[in-house]
Formats: structure tokens, sequence, C-alpha cells
């Protein structure tokens, strides 16, 4: 059991490891909107870590960066995904608005209507 437990704790300060950096990323980028609802805030935080995680993840494993710039670039990607998400989700808004519109017009192309 103890190796378990052992095994589990090393899970989780490695995953607690890989987003740091973003997550410090992400806070600064909060902190420096003061606009922002405590929502908002939240949100735009929790997207700053998981884009940092995964696109920090995908850049890392492109290049052979040290320790410190690998950091570096979890923090920054942390960053502008907080910066970016307002415009992602008016995008996003926009093209899943437009999907019935185009749907229709494709499926009446089809049949001849």
């Amino acid at each position: 059991m103890k190796l378990e437990t052992s095994a589990f704790l090393e899970a989780a300060w490695d995953f607690i490891k890989a987003i740091l950096p973003g997550g410090f990323g992400a806070a600064v980028a909060v902190a420096m909107d003061r606009t922002a609802t405590l929502g908002r805030r939240f949100v735009q935080f929790a997207v700053g870590i998981i884009v940092s995680y995964y696109v920090g993840a995908a850049i890392i494993e492109l290049t052979s960066f040290g320790p410190m710039v690998r950091q570096g670039i979890s923090f920054t990607v942390g960053m502008v995904a907080y910066q970016s998400v307002p415009e992602f989700t008016s995008a996003t808004a926009k093209t899943l608005a437009d999907v019935p519109r185009d749907l229709w017009a494709w499926v009446k192309k089809k049949i001849g209507a």
C-alpha cells in the first residue's frame, strides 16, 4: 500500500510541476485585467492553465530547449491564452451560429431545391 501511495504522490507532484509555470502566467494576466468579473477571471485562469499545459507540452516536444526556457514557454503560453480567450470565444460563437444556415444551404444545393 505504501508503494502505491508513493507512486500517486510522485505523479501528483509531477503534474503540479507541469502546470505551475502556465498557472503563474495566467495569474499575472488575470491580475493585469481589472475589468473582468470574478467568474470571468476564474474561467480565463483555468483556460490559461489548460492551454499552457497542452500547447506548452507540444512546443517543448518539438524543441530541445533547456528546463528554464521550457518554463518560460509555459509561462508565456499561459499569459497569451488568457488574452486570446475573448477573441477565440467570439470567433467560435460566430462560426457555430453560421452552421445551421450553411448546412441548410448545402442541403438545398444537394437536393436541387
